[in-house]
C-alpha cells in the first residue's frame, strides 16, 4: 500500500463505490442517506488535508483518511477512514502508515475522537493498536472519558478518542 500523491476524483469515487459495510454505516448515520454526494462534496471543497492510499501492484485505491478540526478549536481533531475490503489484505503496511500519520495529526491536534460503529471490529482494534480509548467499554472512567460519553451518539455505535502523547522532563 502506498500513499497517492496526485488524488483524483476517480479514485475517490472507487472507495464510495466500493467501501466497507461498516464504513458505509459510519458515513450514513453521520451525513445521513445522501452520505455519497455530501462526503464528495465536502473532500473536493476542503482546505483540511486527507491521504488516499492504493495497492502499490495494481494502484487500486484502498482508503481515505484524515483528521480534521472540529468548529472553531484547533486543539481537538475529528479523525475519520473510509475503506475498502481490499483494506484487511494490506493490514500491516496499512498500520505502518497509520502510525506515521498519528504522529502528523500529534502536531495538530491534543485530541482526537469519532464514533464507531460496534460491529466495525476490525477497525476498533486497530484504533485499540493504536492507543485510542473506547470508554463506553472501559470498567473505570476518567474525566475525560466521562465528557466523551455525555455525547450524544447513535445506540449502535460507540465513542474513541486519544489524547497527544506527552512527555514530561527527561523523557
Amino acid at each position: 500500500m502506498y500513499r497517492e500523491k496526485n488524488i483524483k476524483i476517480e479514485d475517490i469515487k472507487y472507495i464510495l463505490d466500493n467501501i466497507r459495510d461498516e464504513d458505509r454505516l459510519e458515513a450514513e448515520s453521520t451525513l445521513g442517506k445522501d452520505w455519497k454526494k455530501s462526503l464528495l462534496s465536502d473532500l473536493l471543497n476542503s482546505n483540511q488535508k486527507f491521504i488516499l492510499a492504493k495497492t502499490k501492484t495494481n494502484k487500486i485505491p484502498v482508503l481515505i483518511a484524515g483528521a480534521w478540526a472540529v468548529g472553531n478549536n484547533n486543539s481537538i481533531g475529528a479523525i475519520w477512514m473510509l475503506s475498502t475490503p481490499e483494506i484487511v489484505n494490506h493490514q500491516i503496511s496499512f498500520l505502518k502508515e497509520m502510525k506515521k500519520e498519528l504522529k502528523k495529526y500529534d502536531e495538530d491536534f491534543s485530541i482526537l475522537y469519532n464514533k464507531l460503529y460496534k460491529e466495525n471490529k476490525l477497525a476498533k482494534n486497530w484504533l485499540k493498536w493504536a492507543g485510542f480509548r473506547f470508554p463506553q467499554s472501559e470498567k473505570k472512567h476518567n474525566a475525560l472519558d466521562k465528557a466523551f460519553l455525555s455525547v450524544k451518539i447513535p445506540s449502535d455505535f460507540e465513542i474513541f478518542y486519544r489524547e497527544r502523547i506527552v512527555k514530561g522532563l527527561g523523557e
